[in-house]
């Protein structure tokens, strides 16, 4: 994830009411609450945005959803 996404990832993140929790640079990942409170990871590579649920135990994601774009992925946590 570029520099440029990683701002505008949170930029759309807190407009669409997520709290931005955390950030890694290598790999570059955001971890952050959706309004709802759930806790979500959002990482990118070359084509598409992973999006997983944050959950505590032996195995720290849940699935992975791949989604073709950054509103997409944004949408698909911090909506409905």
């Amino acid at each position: 994830m570029t520099t440029t996404v990683l701002k505008q990832a949170i930029t759309e993140l807190t407009r669409e009411g997520c709290l931005v929790e955390r950030l890694a640079h290598n790999p570059a990942v955001v971890t952050f609450r959706s309004p709802d409170g759930a806790r979500h990871a959002l990482a990118a590579d070359d084509y598409s945005f992973a999006l997983a649920l944050v959950v505590d135990g032996p195995e720290r994601f849940g699935p992975t959803a791949r989604y073709g774009t950054l509103r997409d992925a944004i949408r698909a946590a911090c909506c409905c």
